[in-house]
């Protein structure tokens, strides 16, 4: 079995790291949304916002409760406006008021978590012209078939937004930027990694279970915010009993209405789920159930959609939702909290 370690020597330079802040800052800065400098100027001054991170520390109870209400996580960080999975990403989420930012994780050939949406490389990044011979019969660029030396060489250029400059990150270097963020900012966002395709990886030899517990204990988050999520029950279940995990665990459900035995069966090792918005158009009452049965109901994915943001949280009342545009849930939260 392939051993996912963390990658010492290639932690984050402090030119890397203020290149990331820099770039992050400005883009959200440069919304064109009246209230985008408010926003940013309430979650930095020190105001108490609902729902919002704040420095103390939050004891993880089996319901999940002791996050922000309702919990806003940054998909694959500020995606809406830069390259998906980037630090620039992450950053940007950050600087919006997120409360958690989500980096997928999948494997190099040499064993070191990336953060990665797809098992494959090429609807990112630039890896067909500079590894032209390197795909599969089937056409992919695997992110299994390359050293990180060799994907530190490519350019994420997002999916056709032509951006260049940016790398794909490890997910040490994403827990030492957010860490240094929380830092400078005494603030509290925590992380939510997706273990993406545990299974596949087990057969090609690597075990991304071993690989993130690993890495939170050597970059000092075993004390921080984490919640682990996977489409996976197996992974899940390798934490332990839900109990006594250092972190709530959340699954992520198949596009189907789950009935209430299965909620239940659910109950039993996870903290919360993860569902599509076109599950709960469905079937309205699902939300209902499961906090029923103490699972906290997190919606995805929601784009530039004020309306819909608006009817989830406070409609549906799910307990947060994964959005590509925090700064738009993000203001949309600030204005409910005055009503």
């Amino acid at each position: 079995m392939g051993r996912i370690k963390p990658r010492r020597e290639l932690v984050m330079s402090n030119n890397m790291y203020m290149a990331a802040i820099g770039t992050g800052f400005r883009v959200i800065h440069r919304l064109h949304r009246p209230a985008s400098l408010s926003v940013l100027l309430a979650t930095f001054a020190g105001t108490v916002l609902v729902g919002c991170s704040t420095p103390q520390h939050r004891e993880h109870t089996s319901s999940g409760q002791g996050y922000g209400e309702p919990l806003l996580i940054a998909h694959r960080g500020a995606s809406g406006h830069l390259p998906e999975h980037t630090l620039e990403a992450y950053t940007a989420a950050f600087f919006t008021g997120v409360d958690m930012i989500e980096p997928d994780l999948v494997s190099t050939r040499d064993g070191y978590l990336i953060c990665l949406h797809d098992l494959t490389l090429e609807s990112v990044s630039d890896v067909e012209q500079r590894f032209p011979e390197r795909q599969r019969p089937d056409g992919r660029w695997y992110a299994m078939d390359f050293d990180l030396d060799e994907i530190k060489t490519l350019t994420v250029t997002g999916r056709g937004q032509g951006w260049v400059g940016t790398q794909v990150p490890t997910l040490e270097e994403t827990l030492l930027l957010v860490r240094r963020l929380n830092t400078a900012y005494g603030r509290d966002v925590g992380v939510v990694p997706e273990l993406k395709k545990p299974t596949v990886h087990q057969q090609a030899g690597f075990d991304l279970v071993a690989g993130l517990k690993s890495t939170i204990e050597s970059t000092g988050w075993a004390s921080g915010r984490v919640i682990v999520q996977c489409f996976e029950e197996e992974p899940l279940l390798r934490f332990g009993p839900k109990e006594s995990s250092p972190y709530p665990l959340m699954f992520n459900m198949p596009k189907e209405v789950p009935t209430n035995a299965r909620l239940s069966e659910i109950a039993a090792f996870a903290d919360g789920i993860g569902i599509s918005r076109e599950v709960i158009d469905q079937d309205p009452t699902l939300v209902k159930r499961a906090q029923e049965r103490g699972l906290r109901v997190i919606a995805y994915t929601f784009y530039d959609e004020p309306a819909e943001v608006t009817k989830y949280l406070y409609e549906h009342r799910v307990d947060g939702l994964y959005t590509n545009f925090p700064m738009m849930a993000q203001q949309i939260r600030l204005e409910h909290a005055k009503k």
